[in-house]
């Protein structure tokens, strides 16, 4: 068995690097593009076509060009080396706002004037008789999701850090998983798990900083600086303080969770949603899933978007093993949590269902365990109990 991700090495910074990522994995890119259209013509119920996408993830356009010009640059990069209109790559990197349109009150705010909410696609039962697509039935809509686990030397085996996650996507997106280690002009080195022509969603670099991600979703979302954008000026800090100061203070476009970890010892859990924040305190570990944990901003998490109970039952069934295995923590347990079936086939570990009900077809699409003080990376694909774990070190 292998990871089934690819691992792609790129040397640059801004455009240069953009074009070296895109030439490395046009086709893929390619066919990531044409998938996201049609995931979110079967799935998103709010916007259906293809203009009405581009025009809505264009919306950040400006506002990433002002706060990040390099980074901006790198997506220009991108659309070229892939040979693929700019705004699709926008689309691709926009992926985790776009849940937001999920969420019933959010749907109609975030669209522009001239879109209106189109109707999901249908399907066709074996029968020939026309039966409401996925997204018609409020549980069925398939939800990026993860769970994060934080843990602080003190609760580890070897008194050394750990931070790593899992990605759920809707299984069409697990052929697009990669690894791409970056090496800056300046010798600094960054390592990300992403997708095909997005800039990161998770990573660490040689400085001995790791970030992990989970998506949430707040009433307040608006437009902004998109998630892969964070990620990537967060990795590109020399101190944590720094990649903390990224995430706290940037005009962001929508809600995350961000597990921050580095060798020196320091770890943080920080909320956000686009315009408040709240530093979550712990002592030795802590696991996070999809929903909010401070009390005063899950005042404005958004109804509607978690559309069944899993997010709880799996950051419950994360504490408990890392409290568990308090002062015993090391990779290998963390494996195993990866591979976590509890509440299957919507577990840490979660698989597709057979489409016979209307559980949503949301897979593990990659699993990462990250140690900062070796700046390496465990990463399997989809899934993990399935999979092994490759490490890949800076």
């Amino acid at each position: 068995m292998t990871t089934n991700l690819k691992v792609i090495e790129l040397r640059g910074r801004g455009r240069p690097l953009g074009e070296s990522h895109g030439e490395a994995l046009r086709d893929l890119i390619r066919n990531h593009v044409q998938t996201s259209h049609d995931l979110y013509r079967d799935t998103l119920g709010a916007v259906a076509d293809r203009p009405a996408l581009l025009e809505l993830s264009l919306k950040n356009a400006w506002i990433l060009k002002r706060f990040s010009p390099i980074h901006y640059e790198e997506l220009e990069g991108i659309a070229k080396g892939a040979d693929v209109p700019l705004s699709e790559i926008f689309l691709i990197n926009t992926f985790l706002e776009l849940e937001d349109l999920k969420a019933p009150l959010l749907s109609h705010k975030l669209l522009p004037p001239n879109i209106t909410p189109s109707p999901p696609k249908a399907t066709e039962k074996k029968s020939g008789a026309a039966h409401p697509g996925p997204s018609s039935h409020p549980a069925a809509k398939a939800v990026t999701s993860s769970t994060s686990f934080n843990v602080k030397g003190r609760a580890a085996s070897e008194s050394l850090p750990l931070l790593g996650q899992t990605w759920d996507m809707e299984e069409r997106m697990a052929p697009y998983g990669v690894v791409l280690k970056i090496i800056c002009p300046d010798r600094r080195k960054v390592m990300v798990l992403t997708l095909a022509g997005v800039l990161g969603l998770c990573g660490l670099n040689d400085y001995g900083i790791a970030l992990a991600a989970n998506k949430l979703v707040a009433l307040d979302a608006k437009e902004g600086v998109i998630q892969p954008v964070l990620v990537r000026k967060c990795l590109e800090q020399p101190r944590v303080g720094d990649s903390l100061g990224v995430l706290a203070l940037a005009p962001r476009a929508s809600s995350m969770a961000w597990q921050l970890s580095c060798g020196d010892g320091a770890a943080f859990c920080l909320e956000t949603t686009a315009t408040r924040q709240a530093l979550l305190p712990f002592k030795s570990s802590l696991a996070h899933a999809n929903h909010f944990l401070d009390p005063h901003l899950a005042t404005d998490e958004a109804p509607g978007w978690l559309t069944h109970g899993g997010t709880w039952v799996r950051g419950d069934v994360a504490q408990e093993r890392l409290d568990d295995f308090k002062g015993r923590i090391d990779v290998e347990l963390l494996k195993t949590l990866c591979q976590d079936h509890l509440n299957n086939p919507l577990g840490i570990c979660a698989h597709a269902s057979d489409g016979s009900s209307e559980l949503p077809k949301v897979a593990t699409v990659a699993a990462v365990i990250m140690e900062p003080n070796s700046a390496a990376m465990h990463v399997s694909g989809p899934n993990p109990c399935l999979n092994v774990f490759e490490t890949l070190s800076l």
